[in-house]
């Protein structure tokens, strides 16, 4: 509603936005965007269609261009993939980029791409780490025997602990960096 009038009657009872004040404008387009639907976490979502843990996305793109060696780099913001070079053995390297020919988006549908999967847009890191609770505690576990650290140790104080200690919490880093999340981008529709 944008100025005053007679509410017809097949309107009234709605769910409507009064822009006639400032006043309350910014709490009407909330109650209509509500009445909608909309999330205000919607702008910042992505596609969860298809997904891969950090740690094996890197492997693959590792295993593409063996035995040379990738280096993958992820923009600061995690928004996407800054490039990715393949190292080869006079110095030079091979580099993928979104401004390269072949770009990146090439390289990632040649890597992860097949018959009846939609072609690649965009690769994402997202801010979660998915890591099932025994897939974790396993791993602690595993770092607490290998080096010989107190039983009812946690990760978070390991580094206090001893020189080993600080192996382990840096293992752990490591391993908790590898869940982070790759999501491949797809043209929604």
């Amino acid at each position: 509603l944008y100025r005053t009038c007679e509410m017809p009657a097949f309107l009234r009872g709605k769910v409507y936005a009064d822009f006639r004040k400032k006043k309350g404008f910014e709490a009407a387009v909330e109650r209509v965007a509500n009445a909608l639907g909309f999330d205000e976490g919607d702008r910042t979502r992505v596609s969860g269609r298809r997904a891969i843990h950090r740690s094996d996305f890197d492997q693959s793109v590792e295993r593409h261009f063996a035995p040379r060696r990738a280096e993958i780099e992820f923009f600061e913001d995690g928004s996407g993939i800054a490039f990715i070079k393949a190292w080869n053995d006079n110095k030079t390297f091979e580099v993928y980029s979104y401004r390269t020919r072949p770009t990146i988006l090439d390289l990632l549908n040649s890597i992860f791409g097949g018959e009846g999967v939609p072609p690649i847009k965009g690769v994402e890191i997202l801010e979660d780490v998915l890591v099932a609770q025994r897939h974790s505690e396993a791993k602690s576990e595993e770092l607490r025997s290998r080096y010989s650290l107190p039983g009812d140790s946690y990760p978070g104080q390991w580094a206090e602990l001893s020189e080993k200690g600080k192996q382990a919490w840096d293992e752990w880093e490591r391993f908790w960096e590898g869940q982070s999340v790759v999501v491949f981008l797809f043209d929604e529709g």
